[in-house]
């Protein structure tokens, strides 16, 4: 017959204990947050505008008091700083994105996409934040 090694099941190793826990209280305080991220890319919510007409092209970028340029007149607005500079890999996705674009027509699609990625990322930043501050019971 095989043996396998006992478990002291009364007494649960901390570490899972805590682990678990931690778990429970991110996965029931952050439901909500979830859903309304979930709701945001899925539906096309967005926190930015793109208020002004124009041609839509693409040329220099930059982001200016929560304005994302894509050209001399028009912008995206109510951009937030923590989604302009948010890495990924060693990329800024909302620069990349708009400076693979230089030169070239955005149409509506592009701008609600834009847009979508402005919200994913916002919403990324908070739920990391969110995670960092789920403290483990010692």
């Amino acid at each position: 017959s095989i043996k396998f090694a006992k478990m002291a099941l009364e007494k649960p190793n901390k570490f899972f204990k805590l682990l678990s826990v931690s778990w429970f209280k991110f996965f029931t305080n952050k439901v909500y947050a979830i859903l309304c991220f979930l709701t945001a890319i899925f539906f096309g919510l967005s926190i930015t505008q793109y208020p002004i007409d124009g041609d839509n092209v693409v040329g220099k970028v930059r982001f200016e008091a929560g304005k994302v340029w894509i050209n001399e007149t028009q912008y995206f607005d109510n951009v937030p700083e923590i989604a302009w500079q948010f890495y990924i890999g060693g990329y800024q996705p909302a620069q990349k994105w708009l400076k693979d674009r230089k030169e070239r027509t955005l149409n509506f699609e592009d701008i609600f996409h834009y847009q979508k990625i402005i919200v994913a990322l916002t919403e990324t930043d908070r739920l990391m934040k969110g995670i960092d501050k789920i403290e483990l019971d010692k």
